[in-house]
């Protein structure tokens, strides 16, 4: 439903108010996933209902005090209400499906299905986050701000002064798996090599995690900004513009009130139960805590300035460019969290069973609630008050151009830090080990064996990690940090009846890769600074448009025909994306250890498969490749990986994080289109349309553009040296075909 949005209101001449408010709803819209979708995806028993609902307003009031004076106010109010529920929950559940599953905590207050998934292997996944038995998952957000501006001249000076406001406040459970996520993966403890085999062996290959509860998570934050610029108009052929914006943002407070935990190394105890959370803090326990967990900062400064510069003073050769500071605030997800371990709510991750032997759903049942300890927990870093921050710096030629057209050559780019590590927990971990701990003399030993004999490659270090009575312990903060520098060049013509417009870009965005210590993880920050998977070194366009016009005057049917066609089109081109940033800074390396590999001890691994512990002694620092050659050097056709030129890495001798820039195929795409509208008397006509996508029919040569091609799976021979397979690095699939479309449109 929607209301008529807007009311003009003139007070008097100088003063006028602008009133608008918009509602819409739809509360019955069914859907097969919450919140996110998957693919592939098996739909559930019965679908979920899907709404939303949102309200805005706005107020708007101008007063004009004077020709050199200006005051505008603003208000506005938005209101956001995103609910899915289960329409018949009887049908959702483990009883009425016939699953005989034990969770780990309590059956009786989440009787829901588990969800099964296999991320890396292709399987159809059955997924749905748990929390509906309480009546609905949901998200609720209020934004109201308020903002008051005023515009002043003085002479050559335009000013303009102005304070901002803003509220925001978000609520929704944690959408956790309190109904248990069942792991399959087809290089899994006691596997059988196949993830549906898996599943009917009941072998769950990948492992098992299941959350005590969904707590309900309501935070806000508060933000005021004030703001003073000046554009200064030195000469008629100068103009200098600066300011500075002060902004006060404040951190995601709890409103339950418990607060966000944060972790004290000293008020960590070993032999207090795990379950009592030793060493975690928040407000409701400890009142020296914030609410926020992190403290706040009264004020960020972030300047502006920029400029315009007429060389010649004739508006044909104009020099510009500019710097600037700007802020932004984390996002609800960087401290949830550290809420949900305040109110108790934590995720288990069942321990493998001894002796390589698979997870089993007996094994699952088997394990008792009083033993549970919590496998993964968030927290804050309490003297953290920064947020993400970005630099941004240009300088542009803009150059007029025959055929009334104009040129422009710039200079862009831009620096961010004080990044979350929200998406990158591997390195902020307190409980990681330090690099190489396995291989010292007093943790050697944890690896077993005598003489090579019954040698394991993952040993348990649960005794030497840090906190041992916790599991993964990722601690949020803002450290991370990227950086953007291109080469700008662009022609466009806009007037007459060709129109064009052509440009370049030549770049490299460089940053903070890999998330959630997936492949190629590393606990030091710098292993993982390199190209990002956004980046592209080469960009170009072409858009064009040619107007026929009414220029042929012959005989009335002739004219008709071949007057008034138009012509567009656009050409693409960008060069392949960075595989190390996009498929996996290790490309999945497997493989056995070749022969006269040995431990620090000079224990023999020779045969043993390749493991993070075994090659780096920390579990959390990947085994990388090492490389004998330039894996760009020496392609054929089609390929764009050299497997020749990596080899095994042994114990502690680990390959680089950071490869060489290998790309994958590039894209290059040519659409065209025509049209012409036949006149037919005043109020009608009719319009002729056809299209052309990848008119030129030119294929793409790609990877599985599914999916898991194993062609970027890179498994070394068994002396250690060179890919296994012949193929790999090959991308032998094409993709793309030209597609015509016509239309015929009858307007009146």
């Amino acid at each position: 439903m929607a209301t008529p949005p807007r009311i003009d209101w003139s007070i008097n001449d100088s003063t006028k108010i602008f009133v608008s408010y918009n509602m819409q709803r739809d509360l019955n819209h069914d859907n097969s996933t919450a919140w996110w979708g998957t693919n592939p995806a098996v739909p559930y028993p019965t679908p979920l209902s899907q709404g939303n609902q949102s309200e805005s307003i706005s107020v708007n009031m101008t007063k004009v005090f004077s020709p050199t004076l200006t005051n505008e106010a603003i208000f506005t109010y938005t209101r956001l209400y995103v609910p899915f529920t289960i329409p018949d929950l009887s049908q959702f559940t483990a009883t009425a499906l016939g699953v005989g599953f034990k969770h780990i905590f309590n059956d009786t207050v989440n009787n829901q299905i588990p969800v099964s998934t296999g991320w890396s292997d292709g399987i159809a996944n059955l997924i749905q986050p748990s929390g509906f038995e309480t009546g609905s998952l949901y998200a609720e957000k209020w934004t109201p701000n308020f903002s008051d501006n005023v515009s002043k001249v003085w002479g050559t000076h335009t000013a303009k002064f102005g304070f901002f406001y803003q509220w925001t406040k978000n609520q929704q459970p944690s959408d956790s798996y309190v109904n248990g996520e069942l792991q399959y993966a087809n290089w899994g403890q006691g596997s059988t090599g196949n993830a549906y085999a898996d599943m009917l062996a009941g072998v769950i290959s990948g492992g098992y995690a299941e959350s005590n509860f969904d707590p309900l998570i309501h935070m806000d934050f508060n933000t005021v900004s004030f703001y003073g610029m000046d554009s200064w108009k030195i000469s008629r052929r100068l103009t200098l513009d600066y300011g500075l914006r002060v902004d006060h943002l404040g951190p995601w407070v709890d409103e339950a009130p418990q607060g966000a935990a944060v972790f004290n190394p000293s008020a960590y105890s070993s032999s207090v139960a795990a379950t009592s959370l030793p060493g975690f803090e928040w407000h409701s326990i400890d009142s020296s805590v914030p609410l926020s967990g992190t403290k706040s900062r009264f004020a960020f400064y972030n300047p502006r300035f920029g400029f315009a510069y007429d060389v010649f003073g004739t508006g044909k050769t104009v020099l510009r460019g500019g710097f600037g500071i700007y802020r932004y605030h984390d996002e609800q997800n960087v401290q949830a969290g550290a809420l949900g371990v305040s109110a108790g709510a934590y995720t288990f991750s069942v321990p493998s069973p001894a002796g390589g032997k698979p997870q089993t759903y007996s094994y699952i049942a088997g394990i008792q609630p009083s033993a549970v300890l919590p496998g993964s927990l968030l927290t804050l870093q309490e003297n953290d008050t920064q947020q993400p921050r970005t630099m941004s710096y240009s300088f542009t030629v803009s150059q007029r151009m025959p055929w009334s057209s104009t040129a422009e050559v710039a200079y862009v780019g831009n620096k961010a830090d004080y990044l979350s590590n929200y998406n990158q927990t591997n390195v902020g971990n307190l409980n990681n080990l330090a690099p190489g701990a396995l291989f010292t003399p007093a943790n050697i030993g944890l690896f077993g064996g005598t003489n090579g004999v019954g040698l394991t490659g993952s040993p348990n270090i649960a005794p030497i990690s840090p906190y041992p009575s916790y599991g993964s312990m990722p601690q949020i903060g803002h450290y991370e940090y990227s950086n953007y520098n291109s080469l700008q060049a662009s022609w466009n013509k806009q007037s007459g009846k060709g129109n064009w417009l052509l440009n370049y870009t030549f770049s490299k965005a460089l940053g903070i890769r890999g998330e959630n210590g997936g492949p190629g993880g590393s606990t030091v920050l710098s292993d993982l600074y390199g190209v990002l998977p956004n980046d592209r070194t080469h960009l170009f366009n072409a858009a064009y448009v040619y107007n026929e016009g009414n220029q042929f005057h012959v005989n009335k049917f002739l004219s008709g025909a071949i007057n008034g066609w138009q012509l567009s089109g656009i050409t693409q081109f960008q060069s392949g994306s960075p595989h190390q940033a996009t498929i996996s800074s290790n490309f999945g390396l497997d493989g056995n250890l070749p022969p006269g590999a040995t431990l620090p001890n000079g224990v023999s691994v020779a045969g043993l498969g390749v493991t993070p512990d075994l090659i780096t002694g920390n579990p959390n620092i990947s085994a990388q490749p090492v490389l004998t050659c330039d894996p760009r050097d020496g392609l054929a056709n089609n390929q764009f990986i050299n497997g020749a030129c990596f080899s095994m890495p042994t114990p502690g001798h680990n390959g680089s994080f950071i490869m060489p820039y290998i790309k994958g195929p590039a894209f290059f795409n040519s659409d065209l289109s025509m049209f012409k509208n036949f006149q037919m008397g005043e109020t009608r006509k009719l319009q002729f349309r056809i299209s052309a996508y990848n008119f030129l029919n030119h294929p793409l040569t790609s990877f599985n553009p599914a999916g898991g091609d194993g062609n970027l799976t890179l498994n070394i021979n068994a002396n250690g040296k060179g890919a296994t397979s012949p193929t790999f690095g090959y991308a032998n699939y094409l993709n793309g075909n030209r597609t015509i479309q016509l239309a015929l449109k009858f307007f009146f």
